[in-house]
């Protein structure tokens, strides 16, 4: 299923995770990316190019109506505040809908079917990503372009993941790890840990560790990765070792 992919731009925390547990009861909708500031919330409009924005107008004081400018008309607007004197402006600017503070689910459910985005149900297989194509990732608050083949390996924080490249510099990005996996080129990626996706072209040795497990050795990095020993044998199996 083709879901909506909604970012959200909220600088208070309480709010932020409330409305991210209201939209999760939306099976249609996903939330793709979240953001406490402007310039974060720039980034991220461009790296995960969401379909809908949820954007509290007052982030620490600062106007969020400045972020307009990096909004194309493709991407649908629902503003949040808890001041209702900012509606009329919202709607000058052909905004989506407009909801005050407290929001429950039922005035969260009318906005989005406002949206009028259409839903795809059939499931659609994933295009794998591969070594020679470009990504854009967000380095120390700046977007960077890198190859797929840049990367060293990735490594699970909740719904975000650790990015790191073969140079050393790291990205945290808003996507699980079990969507690397199904994204990323098999022939040249693997999951060596749950939390853990290795390139294996960077792979310089892999060593028995203790209870079935291993460590992998990177050309680039003394500091090795951990293998579980549920992907220990497939990973000495693939590397033909």
């Amino acid at each position: 299923m083709k879901k909506i992919r909604a970012l959200i731009v909220e600088d208070i925390e309480f709010s932020r995770v409330l409305l991210r547990e209201y939209l999760s009861k939306f099976e249609y909708l996903t939330v793709v990316g979240e953001a406490d500031n402007l310039n974060d919330a720039a980034n991220q409009l461009e790296s995960v190019q969401p379909d809908v924005v949820f954007l509290d107008i007052d982030l620490n004081g600062v106007n969020a109506m400045e972020l307009i400018h990096f909004i194309n008309n493709d991407i649908k607007l629902i503003f949040i505040t808890g001041n209702p004197e900012f509606a009329a402006k919202a709607f000058e600017i052909n905004a989506t809908d407009y909801i005050v503070k407290p929001y429950n689910l039922p005035r969260l459910k009318q906005a989005i079917e406002k949206l009028n985005i259409p839903i795809d149900h059939e499931p659609k297989k994933i295009d794998r990503f591969d070594m020679g194509m470009t990504l854009t990732v967000n380095i120390m608050s700046k977007l960077v372009v890198i190859d797929v083949s840049e990367i060293s390996h990735i490594e699970a924080s909740g719904n975000y993941t650790k990015v790191t490249l073969i140079d050393g510099r790291v990205s945290t990005i808003y996507e699980t790890i079990k969507n690397w996996e199904a994204k990323l080129p098999e022939q040249y990626f693997m999951r060596i840990h749950r939390s853990t996706i290795v390139n294996l072209k960077t792979v310089e040795k892999v060593t028995e560790y203790r209870n079935m497990s291993g460590l992998v050795y990177q050309k680039h990095t003394r500091v090795p990765l951990e293998v579980s020993k549920n992907y220990y044998q497939a990973l000495i199996e693939k590397l033909k070792i």
